[in-house]
């Protein structure tokens, strides 16, 4: 791990000098373990690419959506989303014994049908939004013995931008009206 750093470091560094600044630049690791030798020639820097790279995309959305903490299962199969959270505190700390979590943070997102709605819906929405390649989003909360569950259809919620996000916040997830109709019309 150390070397990568080393080497990321020694290229931002490279690639922050001009190229005829550049001969040769060489990295030595933390008790002369290993030298690197990194010369200008042998760097494509009309080719380089340094964004970082992420294969858990997926995960780093779930993991931000409302109420993440208490997702018991979710996957990606075929471009489609499935979300499901626990149905209660009780069954969240059998399945997490050693979580810090309390019921009443489980409670934030669950005490009544409004949250459990707000909780479901955006969670469709953040979904559609942040993975273009999620066509349906499937969401599952049982609360209180009912089983509460929509599925999303990326074709219908043309959920591709911060604005259209926002305007879908404000009139499905932040208004009752439209979150009951929101729901009405996506339940399963």
């Amino acid at each position: 791990m150390k070397k990568c750093l080393c080497i990321c470091a020694s290229l931002i560094a490279i690639i922050s000098c001009s190229k005829k600044d550049i001969k040769q630049h060489d990295v030595k690791l933390k008790d002369n373990v290993s030298t690197v030798n990194i010369s200008a020639d042998s760097i494509d820097f009309d080719n380089l690419d340094i964004t970082p790279k992420s294969d858990n995309t997926f995960e780093s959305t779930i993991s931000r959506l409302r109420g993440s903490s208490f997702i018991k299962k979710s996957s990606l199969k075929s471009n489609k989303a499935n979300v499901i959270f626990y149905k209660d505190f009780d069954e969240y700390i059998k399945d997490r014994p050693k979580s810090n979590l309390e019921d009443s943070d489980f409670i934030t997102y669950f005490d009544s049908e409004k949250t459990v709605l707000k909780t479901i819906i955006s969670a469709a929405g953040k979904i559609l939004e942040k993975e273009p390649s999620v066509d349906i989003v499937d969401v599952e909360k049982l609360y209180n013995g009912k089983k509460y569950h929509i599925s999303v259809s990326r074709k219908v919620l043309e959920i591709n931008n911060i604005d259209i996000m926002n305007k879908f916040s404000d009139n499905y997830i932040y208004n009752d009206n439209g979150r009951e109709k929101f729901y009405k019309t996506f339940k399963k």
